[in-house]
């Protein structure tokens, strides 16, 4: 049931090419649909369109599959799901020039990483001058350098990648699984995956969660050519933009890899082309990925750092300690049952189980590793994420076992009356993915769903939400912002004004600022990021806020002026900090106003509770 079929030329098939050709004809289509109905994303017509578009579809690509069952439909309705993904979220962003999400957190730590990417080739960090990155930073060195292309500030072009990035996912997933097994396998594996996990604010996750699980198969598990197995070449390359998207899915199931490795090497009959292979393979991938990697292990080991970011205590941690999916009453719950069962069943009998057994106990052991970091000192090395390739892993099993098994249920079943087609096998992966797309379109669409109209809106404010209800740059609202104020307002035009009128307009400061929206919109650079939780290792984030502790001690002007220009970490030549209480604060740090003496600082006070100090001279 799993062996591969139909044309084929270097791994890739003619309902690969199909699924591409859909995939780049139908999601144009959709968006250009989105722009000529102009709907109200909150509105009820606007959040049922695609569910009535995708239904349509859907119903036409099922009826040609049951009168004639074909690879080559297959890849036609792979495309055509992942342009339905375009529709829904081009649906669901329309009216805003914000991707999901909003201008703090992680999604405004990737924006402003794509603003200082605009004007540097190499890894930077998001706040911080001079410093490399830490987090993945190919997806923001990409906004960056097409926002340079198309002329347009980065944060404008987030929502169009997400849009991209998702529906891209669907289709490099259908043609990595496709190399393996056969067309409703792959789809269906792939078609599933917006239920484990999908959120468009995250989409390099999504991509990098959807590729892991076959790229390590074609990889690593001692595949030839003719059954699916991948170059050294193209692995590699594959393996590095991995670790430039986004590692923590490889370093998460790295045990289990390792173990993969040694068990595969001591079956090959041929161990020294193994061992070379992965050479290859390790060599080409950080190759691709050295810009990244050299720069930050370079300054960690030369300069050191302070890791706090893994100090985030996700409430997924207390509420899921230990995670088994599979004992879920629900319709992802019996797939990963089923997978976990599949994966002990045939791990002596197929080429996939034990490798992908191996994957999810090296994730397992990761969790629980981690588990005791936490309780030793609090780091948690993000071990709640650790959920997704779980999922991701059982699911792909899932899927492969009841593929395995349904030869013999078919032998089985053909005795009685009735005997079971492939129509079966047809209705069943269209099911599960209608399913499936339903689940992510539930949080794809704003919420709650259809507020807008004179009924119960559905849902809490999501992603989609906050892309709608953040402000722009000069305060103002987007195009269909739901009632109510939105999030905080901080005016950055009115900030960015009075920073370039006293200092020039190509000057670089370094700023302290209370509110990241001002380095997500603005190049500038920042002392320190204003969220000490996603801070670059390398920031050294403790030590500097303990520098800005200092500063708050000084009660002299000249002498505060002096310190503030010359910390351990060098000058701040603006400030952008909020009244409190007859204090200018910077998070928990306050500032007494007299130290900003009009000898030595232009001081000016802005809308939203905003004060803004410039070094003079």
């Amino acid at each position: 049931m799993l062996a591969r079929d139909g044309w084929r030329r270097g791994g890739v098939t003619l309902d690969g090419l199909a699924a591409v050709l859909t995939w780049a004809v139908a999601t144009p289509v959709a968006l250009l649909l989105v722009h000529r109905l102009d709907l109200d994303p909150f509105s009820v017509a606007g959040v049922v369109m695609p569910v009535a578009v995708g239904a349509v579809g859907a119903a036409v690509i099922l009826a040609l599959l049951l009168r004639r069952q074909s690879e080559l439909l297959i890849g036609v309705a792979a495309g055509g799901y992942a342009a339905w993904i375009g529709l829904t979220l081009s649906t669901a962003l329309h009216g805003t020039p914000f991707g999901y999400g909003q201008m703090l957190g992680d999604s405004g730590r990737l924006v402003a990483q794509a603003t200082k990417n605009m004007s540097t080739w190499s890894s930077a960090d998001a706040f911080v001058q001079g410093l490399p990155t830490e987090y993945p930073p190919l997806y923001p060195w990409s906004v960056g350098h097409i926002a340079n292309l198309v002329n347009r500030p980065a944060w404008t072009l987030f929502g169009e990648m997400q849009i991209v990035v998702m529906t891209v996912t669907i289709v490099l997933g259908y043609l990595l699984w496709r190399r393996l097994c056969i067309a409703p396998v792959a789809f269906a594996i792939v078609g599933i995956a917006p239920a484990i996990f999908s959120e468009p604010s995250k989409d390099y996750e999504f991509i990098a969660l959807v590729v892991f699980v076959p790229w390590i198969l074609a990889t690593f598990a001692g595949l030839t050519r003719d059954r699916g197995g991948m170059h050294w070449l193209p692995a590699g390359i594959i393996g590095g933009l991995l670790v430039l998207t986004y590692q923590g899915f490889l370093l998460y199931a790295a045990a289990g890899l390792l173990v993969l490795l040694v068990l595969t090497w001591r079956a090959s009959a041929a161990r020294g082309r193994y061992l070379l292979h992965l050479l290859g393979v390790a060599v080409t991938a950080f190759v691709v990925s050295s810009w990244y990697v050299v720069p930050f292990v370079w300054t960690l080991l030369t300069d050191g750092g302070q890791r706090v970011s893994d100090l985030w205590e996700s409430s997924a941690i207390v509420d899921r300690p230990m995670v088994l999916p599979f004992l879920e009453p629900t319709v992802l719950g019996v797939i990963q049952l089923v997978g976990l069962l599949g994966m002990v069943w045939y791990r002596r009998s197929t080429w996939w189980a034990q490798p992908l057994l191996l994957l999810l106990l090296g994730t397992y052991a990761y969790r629980v590793l981690f588990l005791l970091r936490t309780v030793y000192d609090n780091h948690n090395g993000y071990l709640q994420y650790t959920e997704r390739p779980i999922a991701m892993i059982l699911v792909s099993a899932g899927v492969l076992t009841a593929a395995e098994a349904a030869p013999g249920i078919a032998r089985r079943v053909a005795a009685g009356p009735g005997r079971p087609g492939r129509a079966v096998v047809v209705v069943a992966v269209a099911v599960l993915v209608a399913w499936s797309g339903l689940q992510g379109w539930q949080g794809w669409v704003p919420a709650p769903r259809g507020l807008r109209d004179a009924v119960s809106g559905v849902g809490e404010p999501n992603q989609a939400t906050l892309a709608h209800t953040e402000h722009l740059p000069g305060g103002g609202r987007t195009r269909f912002a739901p009632p109510g104020k939105g999030q905080r307002v901080f005016p950055t035009n009115d900030v960015t004004k009075v920073i370039r009128t006293e200092l020039g307009k190509d000057a670089e400061p370094i700023v302290l600022s209370y509110d990241q929206r001002l380095f997500t919109f603005e190049p500038f650079f920042a002392y320190v990021a204003p969220n000490r939780l996603s801070a670059n290792t390398l920031q050294r984030w403790d030590d500097r806020a303990a520098e800005i502790d200092k500063l708050t001690r000084i009660n002299d002007p000249a002498e505060f002026a002096a310190a503030s220009a010359d910390t351990a970490f060098g000058g701040i030549d603006v400030f952008v900090l909020k009244p409190v209480g007859g204090q200018w604060t910077w998070r928990a740090a306050s500032f007494d106003p007299a130290v900003f003496d009009p000898a030595y600082w232009y001081v000016e006070q802005l809308p939203d509770r905003t004060v803004v100090a410039v070094r003079q001279g």
